[in-house]
């Protein structure tokens, strides 16, 4: 459309009778409208009907605001598919075991074939060097224990470890008692939570003091000095004497540092976590385990002050009872 064109469509319009020949607004009007279609900018015929203002077309959004649309579309996207498994999964169930015996990477190494046969998902909980945990469905779960309890017998340990080891006691009708100094009772009380704890479980004694050791738990003065309250030779004195004060056939004893200890009790300058625990059973030769339960650097991390006193109470008292399962299943 050329000037002479367009300034003949302008005049024609409903608008143009009413035009004053003094007043310039529409020729204004027109040389903005040529100017604009000119430059390509807008069509001019469009906007010859409207007596609004022109607005410029809102501009297209920035590569930024782009990349932002474009990984909100992603994120709601990868929410929604993350939610399916959640309804999908109700017939999963989850079994805690171990093989005693076994850390946690060595029994993945071996049953790890097993799991995938019978599709199964084995994870480790980041707490704990020796539970697994087996999720599935029931019936792969129950078909994937029957092929481990073949294979480990009496070794393979399903749910809860305390209630395992009082069901074994109860079964092979033995007794058991305890000689505690750091675990300060808790051993005792992991001991009787379970149902029938008491078909096997004697007593115990918390000797936590020197002068209790002494004077409940006959220590001799040599053995205190000698060796010191946190030894090997100081938890096999505490479980015999515990052995032959209950008529136990098992006893437990432990002794060590959930803190730091500078006095000169401690003349060997151990760390605080380091915990001896002795395993005695009649007929048998005694077991000592000495380890530092907070040597872990995971561990170190997560558990301090007041915490990790607890922490490693609970921590010794499972291991020593995990230490009596493998005594008696030797």
């Amino acid at each position: 459309m050329n000037k002479k064109s367009y300034k003949k469509y302008m005049f024609s319009s409903k608008d143009s009778k009413d035009y004053p020949k003094k007043d310039n607004r529409y020729k204004r009007k027109i040389s903005k409208l040529l100017a604009l279609k000119k430059n390509n900018i807008i069509d001019a015929q469009n906007l010859a009907h409207s007596s609004k203002p022109h607005k410029s077309p809102p501009k297209s959004p920035t590569t930024k605001a782009k990349q932002t649309v474009d990984s909100q579309k992603k994120y709601n996207h990868s929410y929604k598919h993350q939610s399916v498994p959640i309804t999908q999964n109700h017939d999963q169930e989850n079994i805690c075991f171990e093989i005693l015996g076994f850390e946690q990477q060595s029994t993945l190494q071996i049953i790890g074939g097993y799991a995938n046969k019978h599709h199964i998902t084995l994870s480790c909980p980041p707490d704990n060097h020796y539970e697994i945990i087996a999720q599935g469905n029931h019936s792969h779960l129950e078909s994937f224990f029957q092929e481990l309890q073949a294979l480990f017998g009496e070794k393979l340990l399903k749910g809860d470890l305390v209630a395992f080891f009082i069901q074994k006691l109860i079964r092979e009708s033995l007794t058991i008692c305890v000689a505690e100094s750091c675990t300060g009772g808790v051993l005792s009380a992991m001991l009787t939570s379970v149902n029938g704890a008491s078909q096997v479980y004697k007593g115990g004694i918390t000797a936590y003091s020197i002068e209790s050791k002494k004077n409940i738990l006959k220590i001799q003065d040599s053995i205190l000095q000698e060796s010191g309250v946190y030894s090997e030779a100081c938890v096999r004195a505490m479980a015999r004497s515990a052995m032959q004060l209950f008529n136990a056939d098992i006893a437990i004893a432990t002794s060590g540092l959930t803190t730091k200890d500078t006095s000169a009790n401690n003349f060997l300058k151990l760390p605080a976590g380091y915990v001896f625990s002795c395993i005695l059973c009649k007929s048998k030769l005694p077991i000592v385990i000495s380890q530092n339960y907070l040597s872990t650097p995971p561990l170190t991390s997560t558990h301090t002050a007041i915490p990790s006193r607890l922490f490693i109470q609970q921590q010794a008292s499972l291991w020593a009872i995990r230490l009596a399962l493998n005594a008696l299943n030797v």
